[in-house]
Parts: C-alpha cells; sequence; structure tokens
C-alpha cells in the first residue's frame, strides 16, 4: 500500500456489506481485504495478550490465523496464504494497530491501492478512530424486516428478539459515533434498496465521498456481471439485485412482532410502514435481551470478551 487510507463498511450482517466491498474492488484505485474479523474476533480478547511477551504474540498470531483459515470468504481463495510467512511477518508488530496494518499490507486485493476496505462491526468505529483518525466509514442499511427474513432464511437464527436488537444497534451504534466524530468528511450512510436501484446515482456518490476518481460506464458493465456471494454462499444471480422475503416467510402476527421491535429505526430511515405495537411482555423481553447484548458488546469493546465468555458460562452453570 501506498499509504494508510482506510475505509471501513459498517452495518448489521444481510445488509449487503459484501456486496459494497465487491462493487470497491472493481476500482482500480482501491483494494479490499477478504473478512479479516480482526476486530470482532482478535481485538475484542486483545487485553489476555501481553505483547511484550513472545509467547503471547505467538498466542494472538495462532488465534489471527484460525480466523483466516476457517473463513468462508472468497477472497481468501484468491490469495497465496502461508502460514509460517504469515508468522514471521506478524511477529515484528510490537502493538495491535500495527497487526491490523501488516494483515492489510499482506492481503489487500491490489499491492499499490491508495484505499484499502475492510468490513467491521459498527461498535468499533471509536476504536478504529484512535488507531486512524482519518478513516472513513460507511454504513448501509436495509429495511430490518429484509435482514431479519434474509438471516433466518440463511439459516443463521431465527428469533425474533435477538434479529431486531442486532439491526437497531447497529444503526444507533453508528448514529452515536456519527454524531461525536463526523466531521463532515469522513461519516456516509447509504441504502441498500437506494444503492440496487439506482446504482448509477449512488456509486457516483460513494466514490466522490472516498475522493478517488469517477467511473466510466464501463464501469457498471462490470457491476452488472458481478459474482453474488451472499455472505459468501454463492448463487445463481449477478449483478445488483432485489430479494424480498419477509411478507412471504412468516405469518401476520409474526411479521407484527418483528415489525414492532424495528419500528422506530424503520420510520427513521423513510421505509414504509404501519406501526403495531408490542405488548408489555415482548418489550420487557426484549429489554433484558437487549441489556445482555450492550453487555456482551461492552466487554468486547474494552478488549475483555473472554472475560464475558466465562462470566456467561458460570452463570449458566448456577441455572443449571
Amino acid at each position: 500500500m501506498k499509504n494508510n487510507n482506510f475505509v471501513f463498511i459498517t452495518g448489521s450482517g444481510r445488509s449487503g456489506t459484501t456486496m459494497l466491498r465487491n462493487i470497491f474492488d472493481l476500482h482500480n484505485n482501491i483494494g479490499v481485504v477478504p473478512e479479516l474479523r480482526y476486530f470482532d474476533i482478535v481485538l475484542s480478547s486483545i487485553k489476555r495478550y501481553d505483547l511484550k511477551k513472545s509467547e503471547d504474540k505467538y498466542r494472538l498470531i495462532d488465534k489471527i490465523i484460525s480466523v483466516i483459515f476457517s473463513s468462508n470468504d472468497p477472497e481468501w481463495k484468491k490469495l497465496e496464504l502461508n502460514k509460517e510467512k504469515f508468522k514471521v511477518e506478524l511477529f515484528k508488530c510490537n502493538d495491535e494497530k500495527f497487526f491490523y496494518i501488516k494483515l492489510v499490507e499482506l492481503y489487500t486485493s491490489k499491492r499499490n491501492s491508495l484505499i484499502s476496505v475492510d468490513k467491521v462491526s459498527t461498535i468499533f468505529i471509536e476504536k478504529i478512530i484512535k488507531f486512524f483518525p482519518d478513516s472513513k466509514f460507511i454504513h448501509i442499511i436495509r429495511d430490518g424486516r429484509e435482514v431479519y427474513a434474509s438471516s433466518a432464511k440463511r439459516g443463521w437464527i431465527d428469533n425474533y428478539i435477538y434479529l431486531p436488537i442486532l439491526w437497531n444497534e447497529s444503526i444507533r451504534y453508528f448514529n452515536k459515533y456519527q454524531k461525536k466524530y463526523d466531521n463532515g468528511k469522513n461519516f456516509f450512510e447509504i441504502k441498500y434498496e437506494d444503492l440496487v436501484k439506482n446504482s448509477k446515482l449512488y456509486i457516483p456518490k460513494l466514490f466522490q465521498f472516498l475522493e478517488v476518481e469517477k467511473v466510466s460506464n464501463d464501469f457498471f458493465n462490470k457491476v452488472n456481471k458481478l459474482s453474488s456471494f451472499s455472505s459468501f454462499f454463492k448463487n445463481d444471480n449477478v449483478g445488483l439485485y432485489m430479494s424480498k422475503h419477509f411478507l412471504d416467510c412468516y405469518s401476520l402476527k409474526k411479521q407484527k412482532k418483528i415489525t414492532g421491535l424495528l419500528y422506530k429505526n424503520l420510520k427513521k430511515k423513510n421505509y414504509k410502514i404501519d406501526k403495531y405495537e408490542i405488548d408489555i411482555i415482548l418489550k420487557v423481553k426484549y429489554l433484558i435481551k437487549l441489556f445482555i447484548f450492550r453487555l456482551h458488546y461492552l466487554f468486547k469493546i474494552k478488549g475483555y470478551y473472554w472475560v464475558f465468555l466465562k462470566l456467561k458460562k458460570i452463570i449458566w452453570i448456577k441455572k443449571l
């Protein structure tokens, strides 16, 4: 890389983050990295490693290797992976910031790119800004009802409380950090639906935000031929396409529950929606799970996630 111009795509799962990354990779001056999960997996437990100790540094490197070599992201298959070379290169790094820089240098899709793009969880924006103050963040939002249906259809989880929390919290964290850190140049929000329906309008806006050269009509021909890897599961679709499953997959009763939990942010983001009230029992369940969810992410942000996992296990054993 010529410099460290980092761009981070954020958004809840099934919102089009992979699609957006693949679009950026078509640009000559933008390199993308495979899904590193560095912040979510590695940095979330960084406090258990003393990087001044060789033993701890190798433990961390082994953790990074296990994440990379178990990934389903097809971008990894395009790269030459050598565990021993990997260990030697990473051992040269002395803190968590330079571990990340080294990973990007090793595995970006274009070695001389002006910009490097990675997908990250929205909760780590503040941590990233401390590492890289000039970073840019793009938050992609998709209708939360379709995110729910797509997640359940993909087999992730079908939980009418947990999935709405994931979607709502991604929006909350992005709005929180945007309000705190945006200088007018480093935060950008886009709707999945706008990007798919009117790519010739919104893709140039994205590149203008990144301050890279404009694209030609030939670029859009490439976009229309993109292979579809929907969270790393290949299908026969090409280009940008809209998929809708929510109304077909769920009973009216379940639709009302899910919509009620998503309503506030759906309305804020100008999605067409009828208001559904949720009952007090569902509201209490949501608040309890939301508290646990935020506690879990607090441990991740602070780098003590392994402690949370131990506490969770102890509490579960006591319940038994």
